[in-house]
């Protein structure tokens, strides 16, 4: 992208060579001058200014199609297609934030905070792009903690028991006693098990065309390697090839058939995750150890799953402090 300078004047301007020509760009702001004349290299003759909210969103999206997940993208594409709606056809510059507000409004009376925030976020991260001085003022609806089912140790040992004999006692397995994800045990295969341990290296995701296909993990820390306990290594003796044969969605359904068959809980296969963090805590690991082990990203996450189990605690723990000062 060509950059911009300064002019005496106030204003920024880019010379910008395409086409066998050359052209200049003036304006007041020096984001939206490069970015028209990006766009004029690229031979896209509209201005940002002349730019309805929907071309925006699908310019936006295309241009992150190359970095981010597919199933990300698939997750961009439903909300333009569903979300502020009655914005669409207005020109960028033409938005006003009570306009914005009165979407959100409609949005929030159906959905969640996290949801609200969710689309509200690519609405922004659009509009900075191809609308960068615009900060709409908008009002949110108040974030809610986010409830965490942590299932209890006789939930997991019941519906392992029920699903014996069928191929998600693995999965399960995989996912109680090493922490996995449904889309890393889906892509899980005997070459990725050496030493007792299993190298978590890819996930089974599902692309823009509905394909499963296996992808490298989404960050750097979900790249892992994680200490088999002996019921999981007895369990993988002798598989060879594929472990489970499953994707992340079939495996979800088969799970949550297991619950509901066996008069159990209805908890995410997810959930199962929290159970081994819970356990890992338990054991009184250090928390750098348990980020980990189970790929988390930041702290942040495993530490609403500890927060949780504390919570839970509290009576226990205000049982133990009355026995201990008993006494006095």
């Amino acid at each position: 992208m060509a950059k911009a300078k300064k002019l005496p004047s106030g204003n920024w301007r880019v010379q910008a060579t395409a086409h066998g020509q050359t052209k200049s760009f003036t304006g007041p702001d020096r984001k939206m001058v490069e970015i028209e004349a990006a766009q004029w290299q690229a031979g896209i003759t509209d201005t940002p200014n002349e730019l309805t909210l929907d071309k925006a969103y699908d310019r936006y999206i295309e241009s992150k199609s190359k970095v981010l997940s597919p199933a990300t993208i698939r997750k961009y594409k439903t909300m333009r297609r569903t979300y502020f709606q009655d914005l669409m056809l207005y020109r960028v510059d033409k938005i006003k934030s009570e306009m914005i507000q009165r979407s959100v409004n409609e949005i929030a009376a159906e959905h969640s905070p996290k949801t609200v925030r969710n689309i509200y976020g690519l609405l922004t991260a659009v509009l900075s792009v191809y609308r960068p001085q615009f900060r709409p003022n908008i009002s949110l609806p108040q974030k809610v903690k986010p409830e965490i089912y942590v299932p209890t140790k006789s939930e997991v040992k019941a519906v392992l028991e029920a699903a014996k004999g069928t191929g998600y006692y693995t999965a399960i397995l995989l996912g109680a006693c090493c922490g996995m994800r449904a889309g890393e045990i889906c892509a899980l295969d005997s070459d990725d098990i050496h030493d007792g341990k299993i190298h978590v290296k890819k996930s089974l995701v599902c692309g823009e065309d509905g394909q499963w296909r296996t992808k490298p993990p989404k960050s750097f820390s979900g790249d892992r390697n994680i200490e088999m306990p002996e019921t999981v290594k007895n369990a993988l003796q002798g598989i060879q090839g594929k472990i489970v044969p499953y994707n992340p969605h079939s495996l979800s359904v088969g799970f949550r058939r297991i619950l509901k068959k066996n008069n159990l809980p209805l908890f995410r296969f997810h959930d199962l995750r929290h159970f081994y963090v819970s356990e890992l805590f338990d054991m009184g690991l250090p928390e750098k150890y348990i980020i980990a082990q189970v790929g988390h990203s930041s702290a942040s996450i495993t530490k609403a799953v500890y927060d949780h189990i504390n919570s839970e605690r509290q009576s226990e723990y205000a049982l133990d402090i009355a026995k201990r000062f008993s006494d006095f």
